[in-house]
C-alpha cells in the first residue's frame, strides 16, 4: 500500500472523528483520599455530608479547548476600545470649506448655544460650532452638564421642539427661563402682592421708658389688640414650631429682653420692636394653621390649609406689615439681630408660597451674615458665638436648597464654610426648649439635615468633577465618595 494515500486516508477521516465530551467533574480531596467513587454533589458530596466533615473541591484545570479566558480577554479589550471612543471626536483633513454645509438635523438648539455662568457654575452644555474651527479641521465636542433643578428640563430637545411648536414667537423669553433667577421672577410676576391694608390700631405708650429709649427718641406706642398674654402666646407658639425647624433665634435671650421690652416699653422702629413683630407674625401663621378656620369649603368639604383669608391676606399679615415699616430704620445694620430679622422674613414669605420675595430676603441675610463674620473678631465658643454659627449655617442651608432646586446663584458667603464650626448649642435650655427637645429631637434634626446638606454638596461636586474629568485620567477620586461607603463616610 502507498505510504501517501495511508495518510491521505487518515487526514481525510480526521474531521469525522467525533469531539471529546464534556469534561468531567473531580472529586472532593475526602473522596480522592479514600480512593472511592465520589457521587460529585454541591456543595457537599453524599460522603461527607453522612460524615458531617469539610468538603472541598479542587478547581478544575483549563484544557486546550477551554476559551474563556480567551473570550474574557476580547470582551475586555472591546470596551477599552468603546471607553477611548466616548470623547466623541471626528477629524477629518479637508481642505474644502463646502464639504461641510449646516443641515437642520446639524443645528444646535437655542439651548445648546446658550452657556452662562452663575459664579463657576456652568448650566447647559456647549457645542463647538463647524464655523468656528479652524480650516481644514472638523471637530464636534459634546459636554455633559449635570442639572439638579427641574426647570432644566426646558433645555431637553423634546421639550424645546413642543415649545417651539406652542409659543414660536417668545423663542428668547424660554432661552432666558434656562435661567433659575429669571425663571423665578417670570413665574411669580403674576401673583398679586401681599396686602398693604392689613394692619394694626395703635396708641401712643403712656408709661417709663429706660435710659436707652430715652436717649434714641421717638414716640413709641402700643397696639391695643395685642395683650400681654397675646404676646406670650405667639411666642410659645413660634418658639414651639418654627425654632425647632430653624434653630437660629434663642428663646431665652428673646423672653428675658426683647419681649419684656416691647411689653414695658411699647413699639417703636428700633430691632426689638421688629423682631417681636416678626416671630408674632409667624407664631400666628403656627396658630392659625393648625386650628384656624378652612380657608374654602368645597361641596361640604373643608379644605386642609386653615388660617387667613386668601392669598394675599394669610395669617399674621397684620404684625408683618407692621415689622415692613419699621424695618427700614435697621435695614442696613450688619449685627446678628439684623441677619435673624431678615431670615424671620424669608421664612413668612416661605409660609405664604411667595418664592421669590423669600430668596431676595435670604440673600440680604446670607450678605449680612458673611459682613458679621468677616468683620469682626467673634468669640466662637462663647454663646454669642455659638448663636451667630447657628444663623450661619441656617443661611448656608437655605442657599444650598436653592441653588440645587432652582439654580439660583450662591452668594460669597459660601465662602466662609470652612471657617466656620457647626453649633453646639452651648446657650443653656429653658425648661420649654427641653421639654421640646425631649419629644421632638429637634438638636438631633437640625444636625442630620447639616449632615444631609454636606453630602448633598460633595455629591454634586462630585457629579460635575466626574463630568469634566477627562476619559484617559487613571484617577477614580471622584468616584469614591459616589459608592455607599464614601456616602458613609460623608455622614460620619
Amino acid at each position: 500500500m502507498n505510504p501517501d494515500s495511508v495518510s491521505s486516508s487518515n487526514s481525510g477521516t480526521a474531521p469525522t472523528r467525533k469531539d471529546r465530551g464534556p469534561i468531567a467533574s473531580q472529586a472532593c480531596d475526602v473522596c480522592r483520599q479514600r480512593k472511592q467513587r465520589c457521587d460529585e454533589k454541591r456543595p457537599k458530596c453524599g460522603l461527607c455530608t453522612r460524615l458531617k466533615i469539610e468538603c472541598n473541591y479542587r478547581e478544575p484545570v483549563p484544557t486546550k479547548k477551554d476559551k474563556t479566558m480567551v473570550e474574557i480577554l476580547d470582551r475586555v479589550k472591546s470596551i477599552e476600545n468603546k471607553l477611548d471612543r466616548l470623547p466623541q471626536r471626528v477629524v477629518g483633513g479637508t481642505s474644502d470649506s463646502k464639504s461641510f454645509q449646516t443641515t437642520p438635523a446639524n443645528q444646535p438648539s437655542y439651548s445648546e448655544s446658550f452657556n452662562f455662568d452663575s459664579e463657576g457654575h456652568a448650566f447647559s452644555p456647549t457645542f463647538l460650532r463647524p464655523y468656528e474651527l479652524s480650516p481644514g479641521r472638523l471637530e464636534i465636542e459634546t459636554k455633559y452638564h449635570h442639572f439638579t433643578a427641574s426647570h432644566k428640563i426646558l433645555t431637553w430637545p423634546a421639550v424645546q421642539q413642543l415649545l417651539l411648536q406652542a409659543v414660536s414667537s417668545n423663542i428668547g423669553d424660554l432661552k432666558d427661563l434656562e435661567k433659575g433667577s429669571v425663571f423665578i421672577v417670570r413665574m411669580q410676576a403674576a401673583r398679586p402682592p401681599l396686602s398693604l391694608n392689613v394692619d394694626l390700631q395703635d396708641k401712643p405708650f403712656v408709661g417709663m421708658q429706660s435710659l436707652a429709649s430715652r436717649a434714641v427718641g421717638g414716640s413709641r406706642i402700643t397696639f391695643p389688640a395685642l395683650s400681654r398674654e397675646t404676646m406670650h402666646q405667639l411666642t410659645t407658639s413660634y418658639f414651639d414650631t418654627f425654632n425647632f425647624l430653624y434653630p437660629f433665634m434663642d428663646r431665652q435671650n428673646f423672653v428675658s429682653d426683647t419681649l419684656t421690652k416691647v411689653t414695658s416699653e411699647g413699639f417703636d422702629g428700633d430691632v426689638e420692636s421688629v423682631l417681636a413683630l416678626l416671630i408674632f407674625a409667624l407664631g400666628d401663621v403656627a396658630l392659625e394653621g393648625s386650628r384656624g378656620s378652612p380657608v374654602d369649603i368645597y361641596r361640604g368639604r373643608p379644605s386642609g390649609v386653615r388660617g387667613g383669608s386668601g392669598s394675599s391676606r394669610p395669617p399674621g399679615l397684620a404684625f408683618f406689615n407692621e415689622a415692613l415699616k419699621r424695618i427700614g430704620c435697621i435695614f442696613t445694620d450688619c449685627s446678628l439681630e439684623n441677619v435673624q430679622i431678615f431670615c424671620l422674613t424669608a421664612l413668612y414669605y416661605q409660609t405664604c408660597c411667595r418664592h421669590m420675595e423669600f430668596w431676595r430676603s435670604m440673600v440680604s441675610a446670607s450678605s449680612s451674615c458673611n459682613i458679621l463674620i468677616t468683620s469682626d473678631s467673634i468669640d466662637w465658643k462663647s454663646p454669642k458665638g455659638d448663636l451667630i454659627k447657628r444663623a450661619y449655617w441656617h443661611c448656608a442651608t437655605m442657599e444650598t436648597t436653592l441653588h440645587l432646586d432652582m439654580d439660583l446663584p450662591l452668594t460669597s458667603m459660601m465662602n466662609l464654610e470652612k471657617k466656620v464650626e457647626l453649633p453646639l448649642f452651648l446657650t443653656p435650655f429653658c425648661e420649654e426648649d427641653f421639654k421640646g427637645d425631649q419629644q421632638t429631637h429637634w438638636q438631633a434634626h437640625n444636625s442630620s439635615v447639616l449632615a444631609l446638606r454636606r453630602i448633598c454638596v460633595q455629591i454634586q461636586n462630585g457629579i460635575h468633577e466626574m463630568a469634566n474629568m477627562d476619559t484617559s485620567s487613571p484617577s477614580t477620586d471622584a468616584f469614591s465618595f459616589l459608592s455607599a461607603s464614601g456616602v458613609r463616610q460623608l455622614a460620619s
